[in-house]
């Protein structure tokens, strides 16, 4: 489609006729003549005569001011050959198709043979579903050692109980890798939110990597949940990069829980709906950066600049690229008066090192404002993301309002005939102030609330040289949100803290937020031949209450020392 792709973009001045055939005139090229050359639309420069007239009648001459908006091969289904080129405008397209007796042009709706199909744009497939950018047959052979060794060594740090998925992303798995100057990018989906000690472990992976292999201009590990990937806020954010520009590289692939996408405007306003967001921080990181920081500042930005314009246009454009100088050209047919700016922040990030402040100023301080005032007004701005809930230590005066949480909590359990759950008394106040004494009761609270009153707590004793999770709640307005998660990871840190190799509990097997949650929190079911005096003392006192009428497990979660190793397996 290079004899077309130049018309992206370009507005259609005039439809001529004269001696030397039709020739269309688009602003800023010279004159073309569509031919029909071996069965194939070819246009070519050509000099119009004196006598050349405009034609009112073509189908063309309906679109004249307008400028092209999308360019598409034009093939036959039966043989895949390209046999023309569609034209898309604001109000309409066009198909120039070469035929056996010459020329045919022709506007929506198209009258031909079905046979005649318009191809997808860049990076879609032929339904306009986004193609997985990505491969590991891609990688070029001087980046399968590194392949090679992030798949070893993600799998060695992680291990089975954190590690749900790993993936790689960027130039590496595409094969547009220039050693010295492109970096490994790898994503890893975690069975429970990261933690301290997972974040300690990717700072740990990244730096082996990068001083292992010369040709890795640096490494980074983003590293998320594997439940918060799938989530209904991620589903157009977080779920199509991983879906669609994330190659699995370990465990199984969360894309298959994920729907296919279409470069819409929900996911437009998703996926970068927040870019004013960054400005305060850009600006604050130029004014003291130089050197490295500078250099690193350009690369980012530039980055999310260049991407930003991307996703902007990309549902007008109807295709995809991750290549930066493409995107530029792309976003510049459709904002021409800023090409130069979004030329400038793909050159930028191509080579960071080279990065010059006054051009950052500029792409700062005009560019980026400007991009994002444009993407709000054409998409909508990104949808908030809950806060998270600060966690604290219990207090004497929390503990009647634990007790008002725990009886909501059981509410939906009449849902699931549980009636007895349901209308099950919380602990008493001298067993919550029990564990609030000894410095193991935990409370989240709502961020918005100005008096800091908890929506979820959590308590624990040791049990079997283990910390043992006594009860977690959340309550029902604030469930969905990560608070239980940010809960158990408070309590896995200071379990951690106190030298402690595991996290337990006892749970209801079947209730869809109890045992299969756990399981996604990292825990794993134990045989009840595995279980310690004080886990078959708590079982004991657990069946005595009556709680054995449902199913339960008791379940375990091993955590790692400090030093980011497992203590133990289980």
């Amino acid at each position: 489609m290079d004899h077309l792709a130049a018309l992206l973009g370009r507005r259609l001045d005039r439809v001529t006729d004269g001696p030397e055939g039709l020739l269309l005139h688009f602003d800023g090229l010279p004159p073309l003549r569509p031919e029909a050359v071996d069965h194939r639309l070819v246009l070519s420069p050509a000099t119009p005569a004196p006598s050349a007239t405009s034609i009112p009648g073509h189908p063309l001459a309906a679109f004249l001011g307008e400028r092209v908006t999308g360019v598409r091969p034009v093939r036959r289904r039966s043989t895949g050959r390209e046999v023309g080129g569609e034209l898309r405008f604001p109000s309409g397209a066009v198909r120039l198709l070469a035929a056996t007796d010459g020329l045919r042009c022709e506007a929506e709706p198209f009258a031909t043979a079905p046979d005649l199909v318009t191809a997808a744009g860049p990076g879609l497939d032929e339904h306009g579903f986004f193609v997985r950018e990505g491969s590991l047959r891609r990688v070029q052979p001087g980046y399968a050692p590194v392949v090679a060794a992030a798949r070893e060594r993600v799998a060695a740090a992680f291990g089975p109980e954190r590690l749900h998925s790993a993936y790689l992303y960027g130039s590496i798995p595409r094969g547009a890798a220039v050693p010295g100057v492109s970096d490994l990018d790898l994503l890893i989906a975690l069975h429970g939110e990261p933690t301290p000690a997972d974040r300690q472990r990717a700072d740990a992976l990244e730096a082996e990597l990068d001083a292992a292999f010369p040709q890795l201009n640096g490494a980074g590990v983003l590293l998320f949940g594997a439940a918060g990937l799938l989530s209904e806020r991620e589903r157009y954010d977080l779920g199509w990069f991983l879906a669609c520009l994330c190659t699995p590289l370990l465990g199984p692939d969360l894309a298959e829980h994920l729907p296919r996408y279409r470069p819409t405007s929900l996911l437009a306003r998703e996926t970068n709906g927040d870019l004013a967001l960054a400005l305060p921080g850009w600006r604050e990181r130029l004014a003291g950066a130089d050197g490295a920081g500078l250099a690193a500042l350009g690369r980012g930005a530039s980055r999310r600049l260049v991407r930003t314009g991307l996703t902007l246009v990309m549902d007008r454009w109807g295709g995809w690229t991750s290549d930066l100088e493409a995107s530029a050209a792309v976003i510049g047919h459709y904002y021409p008066g800023r090409a130069d700016q979004f030329a400038l922040a793909a050159r930028t990030a191509r080579t960071p090192a080279a990065t010059d402040r006054a051009e950052m100023a500029v792409l700062i301080e005009d560019l980026a404002p400007w991009l994002a005032a444009e993407y709000e007004s054409v998409h909508g701005r990104k949808a908030p993301r809950p806060r998270p809930a600060p966690v604290r230590e219990a207090t004497p005066a929390d503990l009647p309002l634990l007790q008002d949480v725990e009886r909501a909590a059981g509410r939906p359990f009449r849902d699931l005939d549980m009636a007895a759950i349901a209308d099950d008394e919380p602990f008493t106040l001298t067993e919550l102030g029990r564990y609030q004494r000894a410095g193991l009761a935990w409370v989240a609270v709502d961020p918005d609330d100005p008096d800091g009153r908890p929506v979820a707590y959590l308590v624990a004793e040791p049990a079997d040289g283990a910390l043992h999770i006594e009860q977690v709640s959340v309550h029902p307005d604030h469930a969905r949100r990560g608070i239980g998660r940010v809960l158990i990871e408070h309590a896995a840190a200071r379990a951690t803290a106190l030298g402690l190799p595991a996290l337990t509990l006892t749970t209801f097997a079947e209730v869809p937020w109890n045992a299969p949650y756990y399981r996604r929190c990292g825990f794993r079911v134990l045989d009840e031949a595995a279980l310690g005096p004080d886990l078959r003392r708590i079982r004991a006192a657990e069946r005595a209450h009556g709680l054995d009428r449902w199913p339960r497990v008791t379940m375990r979660r091993a955590l790692e020392s400090p030093g980011g190793a497992h203590r133990e397996r289980s």
